[in-house]
């Protein structure tokens, strides 16, 4: 893998669920780890939901390899957030890690 392709600097959250002082439950989003990447677009759509267009995009994120990296973070790349849809560790090496992500637009 080319360093110089690695040129944004992502954040890789998960979420975590506390208790406020009546007992219910708060989720919010920190941070697991920050990560270069190379940020590929995919694919896109535009469809009409509620009255409101929304638009559907799919990148791929691929960079060196993080341990512990589940479907169930989201990455956070400055006002964009990416739902990640699946983790692939490329060529079961632990080398080069692949993110296939959504990132949804409006409303």
């Amino acid at each position: 893998m080319a360093v110089g392709r690695l040129r944004e600097l992502v954040m890789i959250q998960s979420l975590t669920t506390t208790r406020d002082a009546y007992g219910q439950p708060i989720e919010t989003w920190g941070t697991f780890a920050a990560w270069r990447c190379e940020i590929i677009p995919l694919s896109g759509r535009e469809y009409f939901v509620a009255r409101q267009f929304q638009a559907l995009t799919t990148h791929k994120l691929t960079g060196h390899w993080i341990s512990g990296v589940l479907p169930t973070m989201r990455i956070s790349h400055g006002s964009r957030t990416f739902r990640i849809e699946a983790v692939i560790n490329v060529g079961e090496r632990n080398r080069v890690l692949e993110l296939m992500c959504t990132e949804v637009l409006g409303g």
